[in-house]
């Protein structure tokens, strides 16, 4: 289906009996009386913020990051979404009134585009600003040249919810050792993407892009997995109260839907089953959106300021840059943003052994064994000598035995 009016139709009509939808339309649904529950959050996280790349203007200060995007169109995959929200959410941060065209005042314009057609036709168009859209299409355009990064959306809402799992009720009604059962197989199915993300990014490049139409790789898919502020799998009980701020935000700030009864609408009891013996569930966040500008700006500030100089002795430079604030990051604990930093450091240069071994260190504080001990791999793969990656190995092979 090539968006997602198609799919909640297709779910509305009774023609499917289970549906990934975005939380708001799954939501808005239920506001009108078509007979379907949310039994289980489909991801957190995973969303990215992108601008147009042929903007070659520099970005040096909040008015000229405001430049990028006023008057500008700015794509969605859909009004009813958390893409519209967290936009909305940034936008207005930056003074600008975004909305749709035609509407007073308004000076950004959100565009309902299907997410994989949104590269290509921003390709075509300087008229558009940016986007805002589940990964990995946002990083595949990057990679192609036609996007540049702002931000993932876990910056501005860390650990919100996106798409759920939307089910009729004659299907919980009748057949409910199904249910159970099928919500038991997608939390495995996320820990698994979580646990392995080498075959999660296999067989997902094979999923998504089976034609080899999007240009997908698994390099790509692979990086997105694996970026700490990016899509979380493991995590999936539907919090009421993340769903609660979605419905608040939008009826209120932007006019959008009305507020439902949550506790009739979110069946817990087969996530309450599927995710027992797991770890406490992570409450979400709110972040400071003037810290992520005022990121954004220096981020764009340290590029352009080293354009001039030699392409390799600026990767090296910038490595060495987000390394040291990775390293101050990880001393304050501040364990999730150090691995960002890390991960650009070793993106940068990869042979930046310092910024590898740190991210062991990273991740063993996270207790996440096995992706330290791939990275401790990759490090005696490249530098078989490495001491500190020799260190980390026996340290972390004799907390496995």
């Amino acid at each position: 289906m090539s968006g997602w009016n198609p799919v909640y139709q297709s779910l509305e009509k009774g023609e499917v009996d289970v549906a990934f939808l975005l939380a708001p339309i799954a939501m808005d649904l239920f506001k009108y009386d078509v007979p379907v529950r949310l039994i289980l959050f489909a991801h957190r996280d995973g969303s990215i913020f992108v601008a147009n790349n042929a903007d070659k203007r520099l970005i040096h200060s909040k008015e000229s990051l405001r430049d990028h995007l006023e008057n500008k169109t700015f794509y969605v995959p859909h009004l009813l979404s958390i893409h519209h929200m967290l936009s909305d959410m940034f936008l207005k941060s930056l003074d600008l009134n975004p909305g749709v065209a035609g509407a007073q005042g308004v000076n950004v314009f959100f565009e309902i585009v299907p997410p994989v057609q949104m590269p290509k036709f921003m390709a075509s168009d300087e008229r558009v600003g940016g986007f805002l859209v589940a990964e990995p299409i946002g990083t595949n355009a990057i990679y192609q040249n036609i996007a540049k990064p702002m931000f993932v959306s876990s910056e501005v809402w860390r650990d919100h919810p996106c798409c759920v799992v939307t089910m009729r009720n004659e299907l919980i009604e009748h057949h409910s050792d199904a249910v159970y059962e099928f919500t038991q197989m997608l939390v495995q199915a996320g820990m698994y993407i979580s646990n392995d993300t080498d075959k999660a990014a296999e067989i997902g490049v094979n999923f998504l892009d089976p034609e080899k139409n999007l240009g997908l790789s698994t390099k790509v898919l692979k990086k997105v997995l694996m970026d700490p502020k990016g899509i979380k799998t493991d995590n999936l009980f539907p919090v009421l109260e993340d769903l609660d701020q979605i419905q608040r935000y939008m009826s209120s700030v932007m006019n959008i839907g009305d507020i439902i009864d949550l506790e009739k609408f979110v069946a817990t009891q087969f996530a309450e089953e599927a995710c027992k013996n797991i770890l406490a569930q992570k409450k979400s966040t709110m972040c400071d959106i003037q810290d992520l500008v005022a990121h954004i700006i220096d981020m764009y500030y340290d590029m352009d300021r080293n354009k001039a100089l030699d392409p390799e002795i600026v990767k090296k430079e910038l490595s060495h840059h987000y390394f040291s604030k990775g390293v101050q990051l990880l001393k304050s604990k501040r364990t999730f943003e150090a691995l960002e930093s890390l991960f650009a450091a070793f993106a940068l240069d990869h042979q930046n052994m310092k910024a590898v071994n740190n991210i062991v260190v990273a991740y063993k504080h996270l207790g996440s064994h096995d992706f330290a001990m791939k990275m401790v791999d990759h490090v005696l793969a490249i530098d078989p000598d490495n001491f500190r990656a020799q260190e980390h190995k026996k340290a972390l092979m004799a907390s496995a035995g």
